[in-house]
């Protein structure tokens, strides 16, 4: 029996240092997703969202997300890229190529798809729709992390102020936008 407890004791203390011995190695040859996901998962992280939103520079009303600032730039960085999205007179990213002096503009509304999470401004969906239609300005109103409530309260609020056009287009993501539908809208009761 005694032999038993012996060798038992043995093989605990052997896993136990083989297992820190892993995790030693895991932790001086971590990938960058590693570091990524561990920082994520800190209680003290900063790393919510993508990493970078916390600096972007934005109008609010009521305490409510309303705009990005005209002309300004936000820094999008995720360990999977780093890139910088401009923002155009209109306080949507930048759609490229530019339309045509006075074309209609068409607004695009949805979340981090539509803003262009992760791609550089000419690779939008916006910016793919204007390559194809040069006769129309697609504005770039996508802001990551909203759903359709939020979408109906810009408009409400900057409908005038983007040249009151006559039709919207809205993305929806069926992988969770769908469930975002039944919050409220910022400023009503649920």
């Amino acid at each position: 029996m005694k032999k038993f407890l012996v060798n038992s004791a043995v093989m605990l203390v052997s896993l136990l240092v083989g297992l820190l011995l892993v995790e030693g190695m895991v932790r001086l040859t971590a990938q960058p997703w590693l570091e990524q996901r561990m920082a994520e998962l800190s209680p003290d992280s900063e790393a919510a969202g993508f990493g970078s939103d916390t600096t972007w520079s934005f109008e609010s009303r009521d305490g409510n997300f309303l705009k990005f600032r005209a002309g300004s730039e936000v820094a999008v960085s995720h360990f999977e890229y780093d890139l910088t999205a401009h923002i155009d007179e209109m306080s949507g990213r930048v759609t490229v190529p530019v339309p045509k002096p006075g074309a209609p503009v068409l607004p695009l509304l949805g979340d981090s798809f539509v803003f262009g999470i992760g791609v550089a401004d000419d690779q939008t969906i916006a910016s793919r729709l204007a390559e194809r239609h040069r006769d129309w300005r697609f504005l770039n109103l996508g802001v990551p992390g909203t759903a359709l409530s939020e979408h109906l309260y810009f408009l409400r609020n900057r409908h005038a102020e983007i040249g009151s056009p006559d039709r919207y287009v809205f993305f929806v993501y069926t992988g969770n936008d769908l469930l975002d539908l039944f919050r409220g809208a910022p400023g009503e009761a649920a």
